[in-house]
């Protein structure tokens, strides 16, 4: 129930919707799977193995969109429509047309969806009034929208916009590459051991570091020839570390030892008290890190939340 990445919205408006209320718009959408002639369904499903559609953990709201995707191999349909057109070509003696063969492959479709297998996934996501952030656990911006679009389509009144601040991650990310050693404990992040920088231009060449200690002057150098970093590991107060992007997602997210050992001191004598427990320190953990990543961008202060 870690969230392993973060896609970052922001809530343009005050949320004032219990769990129970947000519960209740979304049940109409609710999870309900694939007849037997669609190819793919999603809808809310109940968080984490619990029984309601929304989770109240930590003064935030956690919930799951879950998705169903039939399996149709591409070689058992090309398989299958090459016998088709092999009979009608040997008992008619005519080709098959494109627009034809085009008819005859949604029919074969349409005839093995119902014994085609399902792949199931969940997306977690949870919107936190107080800092005025939802955020959705997605290692790419496409997935992401699913959920919003599933959201915005199930609850009324939803504004969400995606973050902006002075400064771009990628003009920051530069800076503090070229922070010296010394000055960067000062920072409200220092350096964790991974960057990717690409250059500019038509051949856009790339220089990935994995495990590296960033500060050696190489780094640098790739800097000052025209480089700028698209991703930059970062570490938050010893708590928190992950990797940033250009485009404003946080990747790669590990919850240290000093956030794990919460966990364990809390003492929770039951699943639900565990589960609660872990989402309570999780949001209070997230909501530092982005108050601190804003400030250290540039945002302004204040949030909708708190207009």
């Amino acid at each position: 129930m870690w969230f392993k990445n973060l896609q970052l919205y922001r809530l343009s408006t005050p949320f004032t919707l219990s769990a129970e209320a947000l519960a209740e718009q979304m049940a109409a959408r609710a999870f309900s799977g694939c007849t037997r002639l669609d190819r793919s369904h999603s809808g809310w499903a109940e968080p984490y193995g619990l029984d309601e559609l929304v989770v109240a953990g930590g003064g935030a709201l956690w919930f799951s969109l879950k998705n169903e995707d039939k399996l149709l191999p591409s070689s058992v349909v090309n398989q299958t429509l090459a016998d088709k057109m092999a009979h009608i070509e040997a008992t008619e003696a005519r080709r098959v047309g494109r627009k034809e063969k085009q008819t005859l492959k949604e029919q074969i479709e349409d005839e093995l969806l119902p014994r085609a297998f399902s792949r199931f996934s969940r997306t977690h996501a949870v919107l936190d009034p107080e800092s005025g952030w939802l955020l959705v656990d997605a290692a790419n911006a496409g997935k992401a929208e699913g959920v919003i679009s599933a959201l915005l389509q199930a609850v009324e009144g939803v504004r969400l916009e995606r973050p902006d601040a002075a400064q771009s991650p990628a003009s920051k990310m530069a800076d503090l590459l070229l922070t010296p050693a010394e000055e960067q404990e000062l920072q409200l992040f220092q350096l964790d051991s991974d960057c990717e920088l690409k250059g500019a231009g038509d051949t856009q060449s790339v220089v990935r570091f994995a495990r590296h200690n960033l500060s050696l002057p190489e780094v640098a150098a790739h800097l000052a020839t025209g480089k700028q970093p698209v991703k930059l590991g970062l570490q938050w107060q010893n708590r928190v570390s992950f990797v940033l992007t250009e485009d404003w997602q946080v990747r790669r997210i590990k919850f240290l030892d000093l956030v794990q050992d919460q966990v364990t001191d809390s003492h929770a004598d039951d699943q639900r008290a565990l589960i609660e427990a872990t989402l309570t320190i999780q949001i209070a953990e997230l909501r530092g890190l982005l108050t601190d990543l804003m400030a250290w961008l540039g945002e302004a202060a204040e949030t909708p939340a708190s207009a």
